[in-house]
């Protein structure tokens, strides 16, 4: 078998793939055999060298799905921005991308599996918390927020604003969608976090109809 000049471009198309049938099928009916069949002259064998195991490539295509949705460096180094800015520049561009992506739609079937959530409050305090930790910490030194507790704060942010809006964790309409929305604004700017604001609203009900279809 002549060796594979390309070995990136092969796991992208095994990640394309298996997503395309987690979706269609679910993660519990597909097997490793059904990917390699959606994959030109692509053996079981050329699978199983990329990947010991079906929860290898779930974990690999959940890691691209945060991966390509965790890219803030060009709202880091953007200096017109304050630290609030900076953390509501990442709730609109995260909800524009889950929407361009369809990325709410994998989540949703996606979280069905126990697993799924813990990997998701991993993601959640490991990357994203640290991230607007550090833009609090900003906005406290540049008075665009008067909130203390960075570390804690960000944590709640998290698990308010991503955790707790994920429909199929928590079944809601959409009116109970935005009535949650609210009640985070209210929560935040009591603690001096006022990160939702009229963009940011409108961000979420655009969300809401993607999430809520």
């Amino acid at each position: 078998m002549p060796r594979n000049k390309y070995p990136e471009k092969t796991v992208e198309k095994i990640l394309d793939a298996s997503l395309q049938l987690f979706l269609e099928k679910g993660y519990e009916n597909t097997t490793i055999q059904d990917i390699a069949d959606h994959l030109d002259g692509l053996s079981r064998g050329a699978v199983n060298h990329h990947f010991k195991s079906k929860e290898e490539i779930i974990n690999a295509v959940m890691d691209r799905i945060y991966n390509q949705n965790v890219s803030f460096s060009h709202i880091r180094h953007n200096k017109d921005l304050n630290g609030l800015q900076k953390i509501q520049r990442i709730y609109i561009e995260s909800m524009q991308f889950n929407e361009a992506n369809d990325i709410n739609d994998a989540a949703s079937i996606l979280l069905k599996n126990p697993k799924f959530i813990l990997k998701e409050l991993e993601q959640s305090s490991k990357v994203y918390a640290p991230i607007i930790r550090e833009f609090i910490e900003e906005g406290m030194q540049d008075g665009s927020i008067t909130a203390g507790y960075p570390k804690q704060l960000s944590e709640i942010v998290m698990l308010l604003s991503n955790f707790w809006l994920i429909p199929k964790i928590y079944p809601v309409t959409k009116e109970e969608f935005m009535d949650k929305v609210n009640c985070i604004k209210m929560v935040l700017d009591g603690a001096g976090l006022p990160i939702i604001d009229a963009q940011v609203m409108a961000a979420f009900q655009r969300a809401s109809c993607s999430i809520l279809k």
